[in-house]
């Protein structure tokens, strides 16, 4: 379905919603803003934070929080902009809060919804963020904060204005959004508000680390000075106070800022995941090339792990492979009638490294008789595969028919 289009001068209103939830907080939180057009204007925004949600419940809760925003506004023209594929296209599920939210949305009957990713939901998401940071709402009354707001905003590359039988982007027809931008560099904006963020995150979760690199030492106890004084040298602070990792490297000490990784705070992790693995660059690449993706720039402990469990939870991955080639029909249950006749091959990956350097399991079953062999692997190459099949299998009991 093609984004909703606008006059090159027409004045309606568009509102954008986001929401975020985190298991470990038993909570989320959810914001709305509310945009005037065609100067692209905030006229208000806020956030709430709520215990026991999930994700989708923060979304639907989103939308809500845009509808209470407009109570007080002439009716007119809506388009309401969120990157919830469940709210904007299916509109299913969650009964009570979908009942809700057509409720409220029969006082608007000149509206339209559109579904967007993530990329382009910048301004909402920051704010649902900021929220689930704190623990708590807020209402955008500051200029400042609305004016940053403003800079984060991409939804006027995806709303398109008509002019004269053809379509061009509203940017390029609106002449008064340039008097409501900040004077300064919106890069520079962006790039202040994203080094605070992590800056505020890093202090929160790394407190400790930080303090002791920085040489506040006073300020922890003995037990924590000895701990962060074992992985002191693999951590710097660098002049704008953001916390950076070194890996082990034999490179000399004039490149070693070439291997620097940033610290990812916990709180933004899933952003970051998010990011790589949904990057417009050719995303849902699975686990391998999302984690080498994010491993070149960035750092945290259990990388591997974050990312094989986000990855495994993508509904789009699952839902956006397709239906499956039929080579054939099968042949039904298998049984064997003999030992090793049959066996089953399963594997255990991203076990602790063992002092041989092993991380994973590679296992066989004889269907016949339940007998089991595992074999500790640092690989799952298909040569790695088959000499341990050959050394566990074959050499002590025959080939077998099926595996």
């Amino acid at each position: 379905m093609p984004p909703p289009t606008v006059e090159p001068n027409e004045r309606l209103l568009v509102v954008s919603f986001d929401g975020s939830a985190r298991v470990k907080r038993s909570g989320g939180a959810y914001s709305g803003i509310v945009w005037s057009l065609p100067e692209w204007t905030v006229i208000s925004a806020a956030s709430k934070y709520q215990l026991d949600i999930t994700v989708n419940e923060a979304e639907y809760h989103g939308l809500l929080l845009c509808l209470d925003l407009l109570s007080d506004m002439d009716r007119g023209r809506l388009i309401i902009c969120g990157d919830s594929n469940l709210v904007i296209r299916q509109m299913k599920g969650l009964t009570l809060l979908r009942q809700q939210a057509l409720e409220r949305l029969r006082s608007w009957p000149n509206h339209e919804f559109l579904h967007m990713k993530r990329d382009w939901n910048q301004s909402a998401d920051s704010l649902a963020s900021a929220a689930l940071r704190r623990e708590s709402g807020v209402v955008i009354v500051n200029e400042e904060e609305r004016q940053d707001l403003m800079t984060l905003n991409r939804l006027d590359e995806l709303l398109i204005a008509k002019n004269d039988g053809a379509r061009v982007k509203i940017g390029a027809v609106t002449r008064s959004r340039k008097k409501c931008r900040p004077q300064v560099l919106q890069e520079e904006i962006v790039q202040r508000m994203r080094l605070e963020r992590i800056r505020r995150a890093q202090d929160e979760e790394n407190r400790s680390s930080i303090a002791y690199l920085r040489g506040d030492v006073l300020e922890l106890t003995s037990a924590k000075a000895k701990s962060c004084s074992k992985i002191a040298d693999r951590y710097e602070t660098d002049e704008s106070g953001l916390l950076l990792y070194f890996p082990p490297t034999k490179q000399s000490d004039e490149d070693r800022d070439l291997v620097a990784k940033l610290v990812v705070p916990e709180t933004l992790q899933n952003d970051l995941m998010h990011h790589y693995h949904s990057s417009l660059e050719g995303g849902r690449q699975g686990i391998g090339r999302t984690y080498h993706k994010i491993r070149a720039h960035f750092h945290w402990r259990g990388l591997y792990q974050s990312v094989q469990r986000y990855v495994g939870q993508c509904i789009d991955c699952e839902t956006g492979k397709g239906r499956p080639t039929i080579h054939g029909e099968s042949p039904g249950n298998l049984q064997a009638t003999h030992p090793f006749q049959i066996i089953g091959m399963d594997h255990i990956p991203s076990l602790p490294r063992s002092y041989k350097g092993n991380t994973e399991l590679l296992i066989w079953i004889d269907l016949f008789t339940g007998y089991v062999i595992a074999k500790a692997i640092a690989s799952r190459t298909a040569q790695t595969l088959a000499e341990n099949y050959e050394k566990c299998v074959f050499r002590r009991f025959g080939a077998s028919e099926a595996i």
